[in-house]
């Protein structure tokens, strides 16, 4: 059977000590919406959606944000560090096991419409230098397998919040 392609963005799949993930109140930089699930990052003391690879993730949102202006708070799973993702493979890339414990790229899609509150980010099939993800393997459920748009599990290997710098060797 083959998977769906269904991008949900990033969502909490559990954490490295156990407890809950933990979520932080940020505001928004008023611009452009913030999906449930988008990766964000900040800058000036506010936060926004990533919209290229080469940007540094500092989180992922927890709430959605049409982000109108500078007040709106917006929760952020920031713990990247404790925190292992769950998110879909854009492409074929996840075709067998082999293809994991290795760093890939995310596709930094915008948001759909403002009816959908969800992120339409995802992994990358492609990794390069500006790996942000490593992918750990794929979510064990009976309508998910090897292959295009698989579900896959991932840790955020790059964090703003530890200084840019990848907190594991890939």
């Amino acid at each position: 059977m083959a998977n769906a392609d269904k991008p949900r963005g990033f969502k909490v799949a559990y954490t490295k000590h156990g407890g809950p993930a933990r979520l932080t109140r940020y505001y928004s930089d008023g611009v452009l919406p913030i999906g449930i699930g988008d990766i964000v990052d900040i800058t000036t003391g506010v936060i926004a959606s990533i919209t290229a690879a080469t940007d540094i993730p500092m989180g992922v949102a927890a709430t959605y944000c049409a982000c109108a202006d500078t007040t709106t708070a917006v929760y952020v799973y920031d713990d990247l560090q404790n925190t292992i993702f769950q998110t879909q493979a854009k492409g074929a890339v996840i075709a067998a096991e082999a293809n994991t414990q290795v760093g890939y790229e995310i596709e930094a899609t915008a948001m759909g419409t403002a009816n959908d509150p969800f992120s339409q980010m995802e992994m990358d099939d492609s990794a390069t230098t500006n790996d942000s993800l490593w992918c750990i393997g794929l979510v064990e459920r009976p309508d998910n397998t090897w292959g295009e748009f698989a579900d896959v599990y991932v840790e955020i290997i790059t964090d703003q919040m530890a200084h840019g710098v990848a907190h594991r060797a890939s």
